[in-house]
């Protein structure tokens, strides 16, 4: 059993100890306004997102199963695998990190909802659907050591949680065993969209951790999705050499797979620009900074 050094370097300061809130105009996906509504019924693009992650910390999104290791009497918390075995993460899981990065990022509940849908009497399905995040070769699941049952004590309206440093110590810390995904694992998923806007898809972009610099170089930062955030587990970054973007259906967008690079790059600028005509406030580049680092 490894014990990740998160669980061993306890520290978090300021006035929200290990995470901070960035504004939106609301944080419950509400009814889509006529002026940005698509309907769901009919699309001009189909398309897909591939992308390679690379876990830079060990990764467990949990089946809701749990198992007793009878020599140390311990319970440990088992990862979602597949009928083989195979460990992945839920297509569902990866959405919902996603959906919280993109109201992070946008601060707007009405973009949100337009792109990932809403439950309200005004329902929508969404826009874009993600399959599950598997390891690109045959991966046996680590056990990892973690601290149980802490909780963030705050949380604020109109404002979205992240995480950016270890936790708080614990005056009695209680320990648990967890599977993992292993840190340096490689996973593999595609999303697919449909009716997309070029801002959308650059926001999607954004909310997996792809970043563009103003000379249209791309970059990426870890993500933080699953089971002991406040930790440090759960990280993953895209890797930028293996993203595609394919074309399915005659498409308004211009990109195509021998300028994967540039096009992505433009749609990172064209959300960008959405969100200063949203919220002029917002400084886009300086939040994906402050969502997806990581300070030890």
């Amino acid at each position: 059993m490894t014990q990740h050094p998160a669980s061993r370097q306890q520290k978090g300061k300021g006035p929200h100890p290990g995470y901070e809130f960035m504004k939106a105009d609301d944080a419950r996906r509400v009814g889509i306004p006529r002026d940005i509504f698509t309907a769901r019924d009919t699309c001009n693009n189909l398309f897909r997102i591939s992308v390679t992650f690379k876990a830079t910390t060990p990764i467990h999104v949990g089946c809701g199963k749990k198992e007793v290791d009878k020599k140390n009497n311990e319970i440990i918390l088992l990862i979602t695998c597949d009928k083989n075995g195979q460990p992945f993460i839920p297509g569902s899981s990866l959405k919902g990190m996603a959906s919280t990065n993109y109201l992070a990022l946008s601060a707007s509940i009405r973009d949100t909802s337009e792109l990932f849908g809403t439950t309200t009497q005004s329902a929508a399905i969404s826009k874009v659907f993600f399959e599950p995040v598997y390891p690109t070769t045959q991966t046996k699941v680590d056990l990892e050591e973690l601290e149980r049952g802490w909780r963030p004590k705050e949380g604020l309206e109109k404002r979205v949680k992240y995480y950016m440093q270890q936790k708080p110590e614990s005056e009695n810390p209680q320990y648990q065993q967890i599977e993992a995904i292993p840190e340096g694992t490689e996973l593999a998923t595609s999303i697919t969209g449909v009716g997309l806007r070029e801002y959308e898809i650059g926001g999607l972009l954004m909310s997996i951790g792809i970043n563009a610099s103003e000379s249209g170089a791309l970059s990426s930062m870890p993500v933080k999705i699953g089971y002991g955030k406040p930790q440090g587990f759960g990280q993953m970054a895209a890797q930028t050499n293996t993203l595609a973007i394919i074309q399915h259906v005659q498409s308004i967008l211009s990109f195509t797979p021998e300028n994967i690079t540039s096009d992505a790059a433009r749609m990172v600028k064209a959300f960008k620009q959405r969100v200063r005509q949203n919220a002029p406030w917002k400084p886009v580049d300086s939040d994906y900074q402050k969502l997806f680092s990581w300070r030890d």
